[in-house]
């Protein structure tokens, strides 16, 4: 059994990819632009290494670009859509720069009673994986 698999991602998308089976969590660290297409390689590779219902990390302090925030309904859109395929998704965080950190947590609250798992935002690595930790407890993963 594999217990913790890193791979790197395509160029264009400029992400890795770390799977924890022990910790049912994945790691999606960003180096590159934060926008929809690199927000659905993330999800397709959770999806294709069976990951969907594990806590997920999108540490985006390092990301060249935000441009997926106008794209949220449309995620959450399509999350809808793939749990009723994969069942219910796991607890998401998302570590971003200090200087957008408000930002990110008022579009968190805007679209909250749309998005039926437990999701966050932090600025260190430590606090999001306290959190998530809490959060896979709570919710079963």
């Amino acid at each position: 059994m594999v217990l913790m698999r890193e791979r790197e991602s395509p160029p264009q998308h400029l992400f890795t990819f770390t799977r924890d089976d022990a910790r049912r969590r994945v790691l999606a660290v960003i180096t590159g632009p934060m926008n929809i297409d690199t927000w659905s390689a993330i999800v397709t590779r959770q999806i294709d290494e069976r990951a969907w219902q594990y806590g997920s990390i999108f540490d985006m302090r390092a990301a060249s670009s935000f441009e997926f925030l106008d794209t949220i309904p449309e995620m959450i859109a399509r999350v809808a859509t793939l749990s009723r395929h994969h069942g219910m998704r796991g607890a998401v965080v998302l570590v971003v720069p200090p200087a957008l950190l408000t930002e990110f947590q008022q579009r968190l609250f805007e679209y909250a009673d749309r998005v039926p798992y437990p999701f966050e935002a932090y600025t260190d690595m430590a606090t999001a994986e306290t959190w998530l930790d809490g959060a896979t407890s709570r919710t079963g993963d």
